[in-house]
């Protein structure tokens, strides 16, 4: 099964938008992106910025190809109505390459790349043995809000148990009435949007031997989420079947700012060995969630089975989120005009994360010396979301990944490229959805599924042309993550009157796979 994470403010929600995609110029990707020492390529300006202080001449490149998922169940795509193939536009960039002396350089470079694909399809189906995802509900409600009335004001039960407070025909204040027995789960969602970033370089090259950069970047989030989940019920005290589904669309969009520091130095003088240090700052994100949940059941009516009420919630959050510090460390090397090596590893810690919670905006008037109105200034507040962030260090962890990449030119006109990544997991292999936290990220939430991703393991290849001051490039990637998916949280010891209960979640191993088929055409001058 092919799938894919949503986003919200949630840990797992909003781990997407964490890490970033190999993507950029057709020969950074074929050579895996292991090209932040050997440089020359406007894709560096993302990572080590001092990569473009090695280039010489202006450049302008533009890329774009096709991804595709691949395992993706083939009902999951009647569902949503989507296709597991897609056009992309990948890269458009330039630089300009001025000499301040006889080898020295300071170039300036503005580069666009999609940092992140969403599009992706999910469909996971899980056997729930008695368990349910409407369970968890009543366990929210049993353990904080044994008074009925207390329940209808609190953000949690409004978007996870509004069927149970909105649509209960008898309104018993006994939680136990809702615990269900569930046999089957089916989990649809398609993904679609990204993030584009954007990167305003300035570089340099001293004697051939230095080289350092700094980019500005500025991220935009687009993303849009629709899907459907579905269990199959017996409800035990009734002694009938019954359905609980809850299809739901979210978008979030917003933007964020980061900054890249790099060096490249050559140790020996004589050597075209490099060797590159880079610093990435935290992207500081501001974002707004979107949100249509709409919920229906059977399991709360007296009429037969086919009879069913529903309640539909909308709602809009704004929040803050700033991810984590990234370290590299790359080294390059040359022989003759043959071959070049490149190996990157880079550090990020994801457990550092943090979210704030936007409070609201406010004005006030300023006047001049004379005291004459001139007008008013707008400033936001946020304040830290300590619950959901303890959650983060508790669920993520530290990041490695290795980039590795070679180069050959059997002949001037024509290069061939391997490349290889390896990503380490981020999520903890004990880690879960913890829906119970005092925050607006497990108020706002309407899906209890979750997974815990384990490595990413990336291969490629490429070929390159060059005709007179023309290159043309083209690369594949293959990708993949295999992970953990649960349809819900496992709760023990869940007492009800009469007797201890375990709701435990199935596992279903899942595997998200994507091809990309990527290439550039490039003009130097």
């Amino acid at each position: 099964m092919a799938v894919a994470p949503s986003m919200a403010q949630e840990t797992y929600d909003n781990s997407p938008m964490f890490g970033k995609d190999l993507n950029g110029t057709a020969r950074y990707v074929g050579m895996g992106g292991a090209m932040e020492a050997l440089g020359a390529d406007i894709s560096t300006s993302s990572t080590n910025p001092a990569g473009i202080g090695m280039m010489r001449h202006s450049s302008v490149s533009i890329s774009g190809g096709l991804v595709s998922q691949s395992g993706s169940n083939s009902s999951s795509v009647e569902y949503v109505n989507n296709s597991t193939t897609h056009a992309s536009f990948d890269q458009m960039g330039f630089v300009y390459s001025a000499r301040t002396g006889r080898k020295n350089f300071i170039n300036f470079g503005l580069n666009y790349h999609k940092s992140n694909n969403f599009n992706q399809l999910m469909y996971a189906i899980s056997a729930l043995d008695g368990n349910s995802a409407q369970n968890v509900g009543a366990y929210v409600m049993d353990m904080d809000y044994p008074n009925l009335n207390e329940r209808t004001n609190d953000p949690i039960i409004n978007q996870l148990n509004n069927n149970v407070i909105n649509m209960n025909p008898t309104n018993t204040a006994d939680a136990n009435y809702y615990w269900t027995g569930g046999t089957r789960s089916i989990f649809q969602r398609n993904y679609s949007g990204y993030i584009g970033t954007f990167d305003l370089n300035i570089s340099g090259n001293v004697n051939n031997r230095f080289y350092w950069g700094v980019s500005l970047g500025y991220s935009n989030v687009n993303y849009k989420q629709e899907g459907d989940y579905y269990e199959d019920l017996y409800l035990t005290t009734e002694k009938r079947d019954a359905y609980s589904q809850t299809p739901d669309n979210r978008k979030i969009t917003g933007s964020g700012w980061d900054l890249k520091f790099g060096v490249i130095f050559r140790p020996v003088k004589e050597s075209p060995f490099r060797v590159g240090l880079y610093v990435n700052t935290p992207t500081l994100y501001d974002l707004k969630l979107e949100y249509e949940a709409d919920l229906a059941s059977s399991a709360w009516t007296d009429s037969p089975d086919d009879a069913y009420l529903s309640n539909t919630l909308r709602g809009t959050y704004r929040y803050e989120m700033r991810t984590p510090w990234k370290f590299g460390v790359s080294l390059g090397h040359t022989i003759g005009k043959e071959w070049a090596f490149g190996a990157t590893y880079e550090y990020s810690d994801y457990s550092s994360t943090k979210f704030r919670i936007k409070d609201g905006s406010y004005s006030y008037s300023v006047y001049d010396d004379w005291g004459y109105y001139i007008g008013d200034t707008y400033y936001e507040t946020s304040r830290n979301d300590g619950e959901m962030n303890g959650h983060v260090s508790r669920t993520l962890k530290g990041v490695s990944t290795l980039k590795l990449g070679v180069e050959y030119k059997p002949m001037p006109l024509l290069a061939l490229r391997l490349g290889y990544n390896y990503v380490s997991p981020m999520f903890d292999s004990n880690g879960y959805k913890d829906l119970f936290l005092d925050s607006p990220g497990a108020y706002y939430t309407t899906s209890t599924a979750y997974t815990n991703w384990k490595s990413t393991n990336r291969v490629t290849a490429g070929v390159g042309f060059f005709v007179s001051k023309w290159n043309f490039d083209l690369a594949y990637q293959y990708s993949q993550t295999n992970g953990d998916f649960y349809p819900f949280t496992t709760i023990t010891g869940y007492k009800t009157d009469t007797e201890t209960i375990n709701n435990i979640a199935p596992k279903v191993d899942v595997s998200n796979k994507r091809h990309q088929l990527i290439a550039t055409i490039g003009y130097t001058f």
